[in-house]
């Protein structure tokens, strides 16, 4: 009896980039102090890995987002995670200095604004961790 040939299902990598706008003119209390970047749909910026490094993949999310040269930007992994189980994610986060049109696209939101907005308790946690400052 011949044995079936089993195709594996190949796993999808969704990178993260977890962008923190900091504004250090505003005291470490101030909810305005720590901004998140979104995007239009109110997500934190990520794309799938499809045959390339996610280095890559890191550069396209800030090229499509930020106003930063993307070799200027301190880039830290800061997570990884399993969706589901053909789907895991890689995070990374970085910090970026307060300044007018920083982002292309998205917008920045500060812990105010984002009260009506669900964000993953994951991020929360990952920014919280690798942040400039506890947020939420």
């Amino acid at each position: 009896m011949k044995a079936k040939k089993q195709k594996r299902a190949e796993m999808k990598v969704k990178v993260t980039l977890l962008v923190i706008c900091q504004d250090s003119s505003m005291a470490d209390s101030d909810m305005r102090r720590i901004s998140i970047l979104l995007d239009d749909s109110q997500n934190i910026p990520s794309k799938y890995l499809i045959g390339d490094d996610e280095g890559r993949v890191l550069r396209e999310i800030s090229n499509s987002y930020l106003n930063f040269s993307y070799d200027w930007l301190i880039k830290n992994l800061a997570g990884f995670r399993c969706l589901d189980k053909q789907t895991c994610e890689v995070c990374y986060i970085t910090v970026v200095p307060k300044m007018q049109d920083s982002n292309k696209s998205g917008k920045f939101y500060n812990q105010t604004e984002l009260e009506g907005i669900e964000l993953d308790s994951y991020y929360e946690q990952l920014i919280s961790k690798f942040g400039t400052s506890r947020f939420r």
